[in-house]
């Protein structure tokens, strides 16, 4: 089967070959989309025709060439090469189905390249839903604040986000041993992973002074990192404090294609890249509230391993971890298994008051009952034979974070006593003679309804009331579906890496069957099954749906599920109905007994049907049957000779 095949540097796009006529470009409303360097918003036309495809020039600004000739419309067939701006488009054999790539999962070893800023183009339209009236309303806004502080930086990149259409914006600087420390973060992409990516920050030219710098900020430089187009602009290295830099990520079919964007991210690193606005407002003498140390709204710190989705669920949850995080009140973290409660633990307490404090965990629900009292409390002195003293793990977080994890399976007898250690903020070992003062913040997080579990008794109210400080719902993953990518990105490079394995990238089919998927085992699961996914994956291949078994099933599932929970609905009869009684409803006749009742007839009519499924839907390939099955294929064969008759043997 042949397809269509778009690259540029070692990213590359797969399409079928076109039954109509189609429109390539790098706009998002293009049929065939192609986001990179040089390729115009609309620049060809493409018509197969026995033998090949023909490409017509629509006036795009680099045209179409075949080695150094330019031609406005070209045959292309199978082993010729076509230009198409800085990418080539080529005719190939493929022999899968699931032909086009959603994103690059590989990082290139050479890192980053600079590419050309793009020309503008004749047509205006906007990715992402802004435009330059828009850009131009944000400008004012800003500049009618007059100087930006500490606590405007978050809102400023939050209004900027959405009328660039970028995936995220991040602010960042350099530590002591030159490694990029994210200060602020705006939308969804693996911070920790692009960041190294951006190193070297672009070289600044020579000038005489500050309005030279100002005047390199309005051309912030392009780049191509880890298959997504970044805006990258960044301060003087010899400014005080240090290089610091503002990144604009764009997704694939998303870049910043018109010459407003880029005048916006440098306008936005003018002012956000300023000392004063990355400095606290109660650092600074000349402040009207310094007397006070009123510590301004503080930037959120990402725990590492973490990805920051830009859903409105989870960008509200973060803007109001954000307002509330330099408190020292407890927090209590609600949430479904597997959202990552212990995570956005780590980031409350790198974010608040005491991050260099130590963060100790401990599982309420992990530990018997008999244990987790001397483990929460510790033991003072050799209270009896065989039994050691030791440290529990309140006193170990003394002046930093103790995190509670499953609270909603402490024993009633030690809901009583964390209470009174919450209310006195003391603790008493076993075998002391005396309490203890300590200083530190408690995180609670819990998978239960504890308010339900409150009305029926199982937990104490008070305990819950004191609890609940802070309190903050984090969002299961079914309602982040556009956070989805940015997940799987993250996932498969770890397990890339991990497996020392390359993967090129993941297929748009499979990622649209990753966010149709519920995942009632939320990040967890769907970390777990990129983990699966990669190690089916062959060295150099793409993460295809097939790779996705158990969750390509329960979608399909869920699909027919719906699918025959809706009625049939039968056209409108236009003749009047007869006149008479209403029509008795038939007897329902009983239904049939089932033919066996042994547990093991059921299991083999079940697998006896999945089998058949699976058959059906490789085509009959074992080999691939297998492959969606989680089993071997010998362990197919052999079922299928024992549930199917037959050798089971085949060609293929």
């Amino acid at each position: 089967m042949q397809c269509l095949v778009a690259r540029y540097g070692e990213r590359g796009l797969r399409f079928r070959l076109p039954e109509v006529p189609v429109e390539v470009g790098s706009r998002p409303g293009a049929d065939l989309i192609l986001p990179f360097p040089g390729v115009s918003r609309r620049h060809a036309r493409l018509q197969a025709v026995p033998g090949g495809v023909v490409v017509t020039d629509l006036g795009s600004r680099h045209g179409l060439a075949v080695g150094d000739r330019k031609l406005r419309e070209v045959l292309l067939v199978k082993g010729m090469q076509l230009q198409l701006g800085a990418a080539t488009l080529s005719i190939e054999e493929e022999s899968t189905s699931d032909l086009e790539v959603a994103f690059a999962v590989s990082r290139s070893p050479k890192g980053p390249r600079d590419v050309a800023r793009p020309e503008r183009e004749t047509d205006s339209g906007v990715v992402g839903g802004g435009s330059p009236a828009a850009a131009l309303r944000f400008i004012r806004e800003l500049e009618h604040r007059g100087p930006l502080r500490a606590g405007d930086l978050f809102e400023a990149m939050d209004a900027a986000r959405p009328i660039l259409g970028a995936a995220g914006l991040v602010l960042f600087g350099l530590d002591g041993a030159g490694s990029p420390v994210a200060r602020a973060v705006a939308g969804a992409f693996p911070v920790d992973t692009l960041l190294p990516d951006l190193l070297p920050l672009p070289a600044h030219p020579p000038g005489q002074g500050r309005k030279d710098a100002q005047r390199w900020l309005h051309a912030p430089v392009l780049r191509v990192v880890q298959g997504c187009e970044v805006l990258l602009a960044s301060s003087p290295a010899g400014e005080e404090g240090g290089p610091r830099a503002l990144a604009a990520v764009f997704s694939p079919g998303s870049g910043p294609d018109a010459t407003w964007k880029h005048e916006l991210v440098g306008f936005l690193a003018h002012r956000l890249l300023k000392r004063e606005a990355l400095e606290p407002a109660s650092n600074r003498e000349d402040h009207p509230a310094a007397r006070f140390r009123r510590a301004d709204l503080p930037e959120v710190v990402v725990p590492e391993g973490m990805v920051i989705g830009g859903s409105d669920a989870m960008t509200g949850l973060l803007r109001q971890i954000r307002t509330t995080v330099r408190s020292r009140m407890d927090v209590l973290l609600l949430g479904e298994t597997g959202t990552g409660k212990e995570l956005f633990a780590k980031l409350v307490h790198l974010s608040g008051p005491r991050p260099d404090g130590p963060f100790v965990p401990i599982n309420c629900a992990a530990i018997p009952l008999e244990l987790l009292e001397s483990e929460l409390f510790g033991i003072h002195g050799r209270i009896a034979t065989g039994v050691d003293p030791h440290v529990g793990r309140v006193l170990q977080a003394e002046g930093g974070s103790l995190f509670l994890d499953e609270i909603g399976e402490l024993a009633p007898p030690l809901q009583a006593k964390l209470l009174r250690f919450l209310q006195e903020r003391e603790v008493h070992p076993l075998g002391a003679q005396a309490p203890r003062k300590v200083d530190l913040r408690v995180i609670s997080a819990s998978n239960r309804d504890l308010e339900q579990d409150v009305r029926d008794g199982r937990f104490r109210a008070d305990l819950f009331y004191r609890l609940r400080g802070l309190r903050f719902h984090i969002p299961p993953l079914r309602d982040c579906r556009e956070d989805v990518p940015a997940y799987v990105l993250r996932f498969a490079q770890a397990a890339a890496a991990e497996h020392g394995k390359r993967v090129d990238g993941i297929s748009r089919k499979a990622l649209s069957v990753l966010t149709r998927h519920d995942w009632p085992g939320n990040v967890r699961e769907l970390q777990a099954e990129v983990h699966r996914a990669v190690l089916l994956c062959p060295d150099g291949g793409t993460l295809m749906a097939e790779h996705f078994g158990p969750v390509l099933w329960a979608v399909e599932k869920e699909q027919r599920e719906r699918e025959a929970a809706t009625p049939a609905t039968a056209p409108p009869s236009t003749a009047a109905p007869a006149p008479g009684p209403a029509p008795v409803p038939p007897t329902p006749e009983p239904a049939a007994p089932p033919a066996s009742f042994l547990l093991q007839d059921r299991v083999d009519a079940v697998e006896r049907a999945t089998i058949e499924e699976a058959l059906r839907a490789s085509g009959g390939n074992k080999t691939k049957a297998a492959g969606l099955l989680g089993i071997t294929r010998g362990g197919l064969l052999m079922k299928m000779k024992r549930l199917l008759g037959g050798d089971g043997q085949g060609s293929r």
